[in-house]
C-alpha cells in the first residue's frame, strides 16, 4: 500500500515527462545496444573508454531497447517503477533503524522521510532522466542488501541465508556503479547504529565478521573491475596512493563538495524569494527540536549525518562536476539527508515537539515539490530543445547542405552537452557508420564501422583524432578530437563539410569556411611586413601607467626599478584584465603570443588549467560585453616559470568573422594567486604554417 502512493506521487509529478526525448547520454546506450552486432557479449567490457565497469545498467538498456526501441515511454516506466521502489526501501530501512519503542512514530517518520526523499528534486531528476539508471540500481541493489543485513543480525531463523543474499546483492550494486564501492562502510554505520540492545562487545564481532565478508565480496569485484578495465579505481583520474597525489586533490575539491552538496540537499535552487524563507524556517524549527531531541538520543540523526558524508566520498575529486546535472552525483546521500530528518522526529518524545516536526518536515517536502516542478519543467525543456536539434541536424544532412560523398560533418554552434551527437544520429541512420558528426570545437564519441576506425587509426593530415575504445567484428567507439583548424581541414578535406546551428536554424557554412580560409591567407601573407598594425604589450614599469584596467579582487604591485615586470595579484578565482581601445584586422591575425609566469601549485582541478582571451569586435554594441562564443581558451602551467603560449587565433570560426577586434580581455588565470606577464603581441604569423 506504501508502495502504491510512492508510485503515485512520483507520477502525479513525472507522467507528463514519460514521453520525454532521449537526451544527452541516453544515446550511449541506444547505441551500443542497437550498433553493436551481439550487445550480449560485450557486456563486460568497459563501459566506455577504461574508466568505468557497468554490465547490469547496460544490461538492462540493452533489453529497453530489445522491448521499446527507440519510445522512450517505456525506458522512463521502467525507471519510475524501480525509483518509486526506492522509495519505499528507503522508508523501510528508516524503520528499521528508528527503534523499538514506539511503532507509531516509527512507521510515521519513517513515511516522511521516505516522502521527502520522493519530492526532492534529485531523486526526482534522476528518476527522469535515463541516463541516471545505474545510480537508481546501485541504490536499488545497495538498500536491499543492507536491509538483509539488519533482518539477518536479528532474525532467528535463516539469518545467514539473508547475510548470503545481502553480500548477493552488494556485488550486484558493486556491477551496477562503481561508486557503490562505499557499500562496506554504510554495512559498518548500520550495524553501529542499529536500535537493538545488544552489548557492544557483540556489536563488535558482528562488525568485523560482517565487514570481513562484504570486503571480501568487494575485493574479488575490484579484482574483476582490474581484468576488465586495466586499473582499479579512479573514475574521471586514476587514483594513487600517495600523500603527494591526495593531499592536493582533497584540499582543493572537499570544501567545494561539501559546499555544493549541503546546498543542493537544503536549499536546491531556492536561493531566494517565498518557498527559501518558508523552507529556511522548517529548517530552524527542526534545529531546535534537533537540539531537545539530541540530548535524548543521539543515534538517529547522528546515523544520517554519517551516511550523508560517507556518500560524498567518491566525489573527493570531482567538484567540477557538481554544477551540470549533479542529481545522480548526490542520489545516494539524499538517503542519509531523508534520515537526519526522521531522526530528529523519532528523537522527540513529546507529542507537541512531534507535532511541530511533522509540520516543518510537510512544509519542506511541498516546498521540494514545487521546487522540483521548477526543475522537471526545465529538464523537459532541455530534452525538447536538444530533439530539435537532432530533427534539424537531420534535415540539414538530408538535403543539399551535405553533399553524398561527404564523411565528415563539423557541427558548430552546440553545446557540451551535444558530447554523443553522432551516436544521436546513428541510432536513427545506421546506414551512415561510415561517416562521422560530431561536434566542430569540442571532443565527443563516434560510433564507426570497423574499417573507417582503422582509416583514421593512420593520423592523416587534416584528419580527426582518434581513440579507439570498444569493437567488436563490424563497428568500433572512438574518442574524437576534431582538427584543431577546421578552416584549413574543411578547404583541403573534399570529404568533409561543416554546419551551424544558429537562431532555431540548421545551416551550411563549408562554403564560408573556404573563403575564410583563403582571405585569412591573403591577408595573413599581405601582413607580414605590416607588424606595425598589430598591437603589442610589455607589462614593465615605465614613465606611464599601464593602461589595461584590472578587474575587482585583482592587485598591481608595482616594482621599485624601471623596466622591471609588474606582478599581479589575485584575491578571487576570476581575475582578469582588459586591454585598452584596439583596433586591428581579425582575419590578418594569426596567433597570440604570451609570455607569463603563474604561481606555483600543486594541483590544478580541472576547472583550473586554463587560461583564456576574450574579445569584441567593431560590430558589438557594447564595447565590454564580452560573449561566450568570442572566447578561445588554452593551457596553462602553474610552476613559476616563464612560458611562450602561442594562442592560435584564425582556428577560431568566431575569431575569424570578428572583421576588427576593438579590446580584448585575458583572462590568465582561474583561481587566487600571482601572475606576471612579460609580453602580449599578436602577430600575422604562426608558429605553425598551414
Amino acid at each position: 500500500m506504501i508502495w502504491l502512493i510512492y508510485l503515485l506521487i512520483v507520477l502525479a509529478f513525472l507522467i507528463i515527462h514519460l514521453k520525454n526525448p532521449f537526451y544527452a547520454d541516453d544515446y550511449w546506450p541506444l547505441a551500443f545496444a542497437r550498433l553493436t552486432e551481439n550487445p550480449f557479449a560485450g557486456l563486460w567490457g568497459p563501459f566506455w573508454g577504461k574508466s568505468f565497469w557497468r554490465p547490469l545498467p547496460i544490461l538492462m538498456d540493452v533489453l529497453s531497447e530489445r522491448w521499446f526501441g527507440l519510445n522512450p515511454l517505456g525506458w522512463h516506466l521502467l525507471d519510475l517503477f524501480l525509483g518509486s521502489f526506492n522509495l519505499l526501501l528507503v522508508s523501510y530501512l528508516v524503520y528499521l533503524l528508528s527503534g523499538d519503542n514506539d511503532e507509531r512514530a516509527r512507521k510515521i517518520f519513517a513515511i516522511s522521510a521516505g516522502l521527502i526523499f520522493a519530492l526532492h528534486p534529485i531523486s526526482l531528476i534522476t528518476t527522469a532522466w535515463i541516463s541516471c539508471r545505474a545510480d537508481l540500481l546501485s541504490v536499488f541493489f545497495g538498500l536491499c542488501s543492507l536491509i538483509l543485513v539488519l533482518l539477518g543480525l536479528n532474525s532467528r531463523r535463516l539469518g545467514f541465508l539473508k547475510i548470503f543474499l545481502a553480500l548477493a546483492l552488494s556485488f550486484a550494486a558493486y556491477l551496477s556503479k562503481d561508486s557503490a564501492m562505499i557499500l562496506p562502510g554504510f554495512v559498518l554505520l548500520v550495524i553501529i547504529f542499529q536500535p537493538n540492545q545488544k552489548p557492544w562487545w557483540k556489536k563488535l564481532i558482528e562488525a568485523t565478521i560482517l565487514l570481513f565478508l562484504f570486503l571480501l565480496v568487494f575485493a574479488i569485484y575490484l579484482w574483476l573491475r582490474r581484468h576488465q578495465t586495466g586499473f582499479i579505481i579512479g573514475g574521471y583520474e586514476p587514483l594513487e596512493f600517495s600523500a603527494s597525489f591526495l593531499i592536493p586533490r582533497l584540499k582543493f575539491h572537499l570544501p567545494l563538495v561539501l559546499s555544493k552538496a549541503f546546498q543542493d540537499y537544503f536549499f536546491w535552487n531556492l536561493h531566494n524569494g517565498f518557498w527559501f524563507w518558508l523552507i529556511a524556517s522548517s529548517y530552524i524549527l527542526l534545529a531546535l527540536a534537533f537540539l531537545v531531541g539530541f540530548v535524548r538520543s543521539k543515534r538517529p540523526a547522528l546515523l544520517g549525518l554519517s551516511w550523508l558524508l560517507l556518500s560524498l566520498m567518491p566525489l573527493w575529486n570531482l567538484s567540477h562536476m557538481l554544477f551540470f546535472r549533479q542529481e545522480r552525483l548526490l542520489y545516494f546521500g539524499l538517503i542519509g539527508w531523508a534520515m537526519i530528518f526522521a531522526g530528529i522526529g523519532y528523537s522527540a518524545r513529546s507529542k507537541i515537539l512531534r507535532g511541530i516536526i511533522l509540520m516543518a518536515l510537510l512544509i519542506i517536502a511541498v516546498s521540494f515539490g514545487k521546487a522540483s516542478f521548477t526543475e522537471l519543467k526545465n529538464f523537459q525543456k532541455h530534452c525538447r530543445e536538444y530533439d530539435t536539434v537532432r530533427e534539424k541536424v537531420f534535415r540539414a544532412i538530408g538535403d543539399e547542405n551535405v553533399p553524398s560523398f561527404a564523411r565528415r560533418i563539423y557541427v558548430f554552434g552546440l553545446g557540451f552537452d551535444f558530447y554523443y551527437l553522432d551516436p544521436m544520429f546513428k541510432v536513427y541512420q545506421p546506414n551512415w557508420l561510415n561517416r562521422i558528426v560530431i561536434p566542430a570545437d569540442i571532443p565527443s564519441l563516434a560510433w564507426v564501422k570497423k574499417e573507417t576506425a582503422l582509416e583514421y587509426a593512420e593520423k592523416r593530415q587534416f584528419l580527426p583524432e582518434i581513440e579507439i575504445h570498444l569493437s567488436d567484428k563490424k563497428t568500433s567507439v572512438l574518442s574524437v578530437k576534431p582538427p584543431d583548424d577546421i578552416p584549413l581541414a574543411v578547404t583541403h578535406d573534399q570529404q568533409a563539410t561543416a554546419l551551424e546551428w544558429k537562431s532555431g536554424r540548421m545551416e551550411s557554412i563549408t562554403a564560408e569556411l573556404i573563403r575564410l580560409f583563403q582571405d585569412r591567407r591573403f591577408l595573413q601573407e599581405n601582413h607580414q611586413q605590416k607588424l606595425f598594425l598589430f598591437p603589442s604589450y610589455e607589462f614593465r614599469k615605465r614613465n606611464y601607467p599601464l593602461d589595461w584596467k584590472l578587474s575587482p579582487g585583482l592587485e598591481l604591485r608595482t616594482p621599485a626599478h624601471l623596466a622591471e615586470l609588474y606582478t599581479f595579484y589575485s584575491k578571487t578565482d576570476d581575475p582578469y584584465l582588459v586591454s585598452p581601445p584596439l583596433n586591428f584586422l581579425a582575419l590578418a591575425t594569426s596567433e597570440l603570443e604570451l609570455k607569463m609566469r603563474i604561481q606555483k601549485k600543486d594541483y590544478l582541478a580541472p576547472q583550473e588549467r586554463e587560461g583564456c582571451i576574450f574579445w569584441t569586435t567593431i560590430n558589438d554594441k557594447n564595447e565590454f560585453g564580452w560573449q561566450a562564443q568570442q572566447k578561445i581558451c588554452f593551457k596553462i602551467y602553474a610552476d613559476s616559470e616563464f612560458h611562450i603560449y602561442h594562442i592560435p587565433l584564425d582556428h577560431n570560426l568566431y575569431w575569424l568573422r570578428s572583421f576588427k577586434i576593438t579590446r580584448v580581455r585575458l583572462d590568465p588565470i582561474s583561481f587566487p594567486g600571482w601572475f606576471q606577464i612579460d609580453y602580449l603581441l599578436f602577430s600575422p604569423s604562426s608558429s605553425k604554417t598551414d
